[in-house]
């Protein structure tokens, strides 16, 4: 498959578009958390063994928000798996994947760290890791590991607030998503409160576009237009969001993207050949049997801090 590298890079960055978009983490976010009327709530611990007491889902939602507002420090995991096949000259090949990332993140002063890995199965695993910390006068610098080598620059704050799990949560709980109520499981041996909630494909379309995804996919001769035109119609994204029915933080969410990345995939042939691309839409198609993201946030203001490597800062 002659294009296949440049396919599989094209739906790399589409689907981080997506990913980002998907967490929300925004300076809207923010203000919607520091919004919140300061309320001091008390939630008496459940006797072991009996259900949770129920909960007017506002009241809920309203102190999940305060909770993140005050949050200084938490760990988080974010899991993307998918299943592609890229069909091309008539030979078909599949690819599994599972994109992990584990993020510590500290609000005061705001410092982060991520470590991605990629398990693509017979393909190989790859992984990088990233710090980023303000400095007093409030500049911030991100330091990137590839494996090999360190590499460091500057860059606003506001440029990593969507790896920023407590903000990323803000955004599911601030009531820009219409939520209902879908009883109590059990996450990490506690229990939550289950709300489902559906993205339509306006949504969809609206969060990608705002993520920077037409900025992304320049790189590959696909102007805004043709962007524009692939999200049209992409389908709906079921969300479920879990908030601990003691501690009342968001302690996760799971998104099925798999109907909006299966259409999107699909028109990407055609698109790169409008583009100018050397591309037989004819021969080649492509199809996401499966995509799915969640994250999990855990440790909320007592996670380990730590420190950026020297070896980063010399580089």
């Amino acid at each position: 498959m002659k294009k296949r590298n440049r396919f599989l890079a094209l739906l790399l960055t589409v689907t981080l578009s997506l990913s980002l978009s998907a967490c929300g983490g925004s300076k809207d976010a923010e203000e919607a958390g520091a919004s919140v009327a300061e309320e001091e709530t008390t939630d008496e611990q459940q006797p072991e063994g009996e259900a949770p007491a129920e909960r007017n889902m506002e009241d809920v939602f309203a102190a999940a928000q305060q909770a993140l507002a005050d949050v200084t420090s938490l760990d988080a995991q974010m899991i993307m798996e998918m299943d592609m096949e890229v069909t091309s000259e008539g030979q078909t090949e599949s690819m599994h994947s599972i994109n992990t990332m584990a993020m510590t993140t500290f609000t005061d002063p705001f410092h982060i760290k991520i470590v991605t890995t990629v398990d693509m199965g017979d393909q190989g695993t790859l992984s990088n890791s990233i710090y980023a910390e303000t400095d007093e006068d409030g500049s911030c610098t991100m330091y990137m590991y590839d494996g090999s080598d360190w590499t460091a620059q500057a860059i606003p704050q506001s440029a990593l607030g969507q790896q920023n799990a407590a903000s990323d949560m803000q955004a599911y709980v601030d009531g820009r998503y219409d939520f209902e109520e879908a009883g109590i499981d059990q996450i990490d041996g506690s229990d939550a409160y289950r709300y489902t909630t559906v993205l339509s494909g306006d949504q969809v379309k609206e969060t990608m576009l705002s993520s920077g995804a037409l900025d992304t996919a320049s790189q590959y001769g696909l102007t805004a237009s043709d962007m524009e035109n692939m999200m049209d119609g992409l389908g709906e994204i079921p969300i479920s969001l879990w908030i601990d029915a003691d501690t009342l933080y968001p302690v996760k969410y799971e998104l099925d993207m798999t109907d909006v990345m299966d259409t999107m995939m699909s028109r990407i042939p055609e698109a790169l050949a409008a583009a100018g691309a050397e591309v037989n839409v004819e021969d080649i198609s492509m199809h996401v049997p499966k995509m799915t993201m969640s994250m999990t946030c855990f440790h909320y203001n007592a996670a380990t801090d730590f420190e950026v490597p020297e070896e980063a800062k010399v580089n």
